[in-house]
């Protein structure tokens, strides 16, 4: 593997985001707010989330839709709120290997992540990673989803990519690694948000 790509793409959720072993955001929100995950989990994620990750359905209706059937007392703005913020450990040390690796090589650093449109601002806004990472390849901007061909596609349109530059990828989905070196990227598999800053630090 050379040891200068010449973009740096990374996963965000168990790359940049989140713990091993990782606490689900929703781990208390039955105390919290009185919805059931596993409710949430058959109502809304199992019916909707391909759609809405991909950007074909706003999340509000389909999370509006399931919160009115059973739960009329918590609004779609308060569960976005609850899912956003406890959703947001950031792993600075990852960060910081990636900054230091792309002022050490001049390289670009990208994000690639599946994402509906709410948690993509809040993940580039709120928490500021516009800042940091030059280009944002998300599923619901793009109509596609990782591990799909079309959506590494996609990336290399949207990173600028020519035949003859390098791309290296790290993700915590072995299924999302697998398809990326089919495309043509390198890519390794994260174990631990450790080991992505680990791999990062060695380019």
């Amino acid at each position: 593997m050379p040891s200068d790509p010449d973009y740096l793409v990374l996963d965000v959720d168990g790359v940049l985001i989140g713990g091993f072993p990782r606490v689900r955001w929703d781990a208390t929100m039955e105390a919290d707010l009185g919805v059931r995950p596993k409710m949430m989990q058959r109502h809304f994620f199992q019916k909707y989330w391909q759609d809405v990750m991909r950007g074909f359905v706003p999340v509000e209706e389909p999370l509006g839709e399931f919160l009115a059937a059973h739960y009329p007392d918590i609004s779609v703005e308060q569960l976005l709120s609850y899912w956003h913020g406890n959703d947001a450990v950031v792993a600075q040390h990852v960060i910081d290997a990636a900054i230091q690796w792309k002022e050490r090589t001049g390289g670009q650093l990208a994000l690639a992540t599946n994402q509906d449109r709410t948690r993509a601002r809040y993940i580039c806004d709120d928490l500021g990673f516009a800042d940091i990472f030059e280009t944002v390849i998300v599923s619901c901007n793009i109509g596609c989803a990782k591990p799909e061909a079309e959506y590494y596609r996609q990336g290399d349109l949207l990173l600028g990519r020519t035949p003859d530059q390098t791309a290296l990828f790290l993700d915590d989905v072995m299924d999302h690694v697998e398809a990326a070196i089919a495309h043509g990227w390198q890519a390794r598999h994260v174990e631990s948000l450790d080991h992505a800053a680990d791999i990062i630090e060695r380019l």
